[in-house]
């Protein structure tokens, strides 16, 4: 949350390994943001891990194709800052996924 207070631009903060700079995250949609910004609030504040499965959602597709950070490492930090393994992550991903499509479908 420091880099957060740091850098009120960004929304969020990928951690590659060193020496790679962080990469902060803006959401350019603005409703998308919002739901982004709930989301890791809830995670952060609450420890709702239901949340970080939407954050992750929400996260996927900035990380897909990048070259200094992958799906892979977005795993690790999430699950290392909210106390997760990779099972119970990979769940509330899927949770999160299908809930994501069954509003897209109403």
């Amino acid at each position: 949350m420091s880099l957060l207070k740091k850098n009120p631009s960004a929304d969020y903060f990928l951690i590659p390994p060193a020496p790679l700079p962080d990469i902060g995250i803006a959401m350019a949609e603005p409703n998308l943001r919002k739901l982004f910004l709930g989301m890791r609030d809830r995670a952060f504040e609450m420890c709702d891990k239901e949340a970080v499965g939407f954050m992750f959602k929400f996260l996927q597709g900035m990380v897909k194709g990048r070259s200094d950070f992958g799906l892979k490492q977005l795993e690790k930090q999430l699950g290392a800052e909210f106390g997760m393994d990779d099972k119970e992550l990979q769940e509330k991903v899927h949770l999160a996924g299908e809930a994501l499509r069954a509003v897209v479908h109403e």
